[in-house]
């Protein structure tokens, strides 16, 4: 299966903290722009078959020879986040922290879309959506309801943020109005 996937780059060092990544060249890295930007994921192998999911914290290039300033080296650091576990069929399953982190020379893919889907997928347990995440518009963030709502929130901002507004969009997801309809009428318990 890795053989098939968008390989960019190779592990230079890692620590619990930080994964540093070599882009393969200036052509895979102008190539992957749209996903090499901060706050983005990289998938990285760790040995055979699990996978490190790493958020892009910071991106570098220097030059490798002060002869050729065309010749460039880039470096992504990265923090992991969570390991990519390989179950049935060739599907894998999210699960927040690492017992392996990635070594030097393990290769590193762009993610597909299934791997970011598995971190904020929704189940029993986190089944309220909060909203969008704001480097990918199409993926939804679910929180449990039941852990959120129990507990004192707050909402701050300055003046003309849009708590009110904020506020109001939450009260309605919770209430399930949605065009003028009460759609959870009879799920709720409260």
């Amino acid at each position: 299966m890795k053989d098939s996937e968008e390989r960019i780059g190779s592990v230079l060092s890692c620590s619990p903290q930080s994964i540093i990544v070599e882009i393969e060249d200036v052509k895979t890295f102008e190539g992957s722009k749209d996903f090499l930007q901060i706050g983005k994921y990289l998938k990285i192998a760790t040995g055979n078959c699990d996978y490190t999911l790493a958020v892009i914290r910071n991106v570098k290039s220097a030059i490798l020879n002060a002869d050729d300033p065309q010749n460039l080296q880039f470096i992504i650091e990265c923090q992991p986040i969570g390991t990519l576990i390989e179950e049935l069929e060739s599907k894998y399953r999210f699960k927040r922290g690492s017992v392996l982190l990635p070594l030097p020379t393990e290769l590193v893919y762009k993610p597909s879309q299934e791997d970011i889907d598995s971190i904020f997928i929704s189940s029993e347990m986190y089944d309220f959506p909060m909203g969008k995440l704001s480097v990918n518009k199409e993926v939804s963030l679910m929180v449990n309801g039941d852990y959120l709502f129990s507990k004192h929130l707050a909402i701050v901002g300055s003046t003309g943020s849009g708590k009110s507004c904020t506020v109001a969009r939450i009260l309605q997801d919770i209430v399930g109005i949605e065009h003028k309809a009460y759609k959870n009428r009879g799920n709720q318990n409260n």
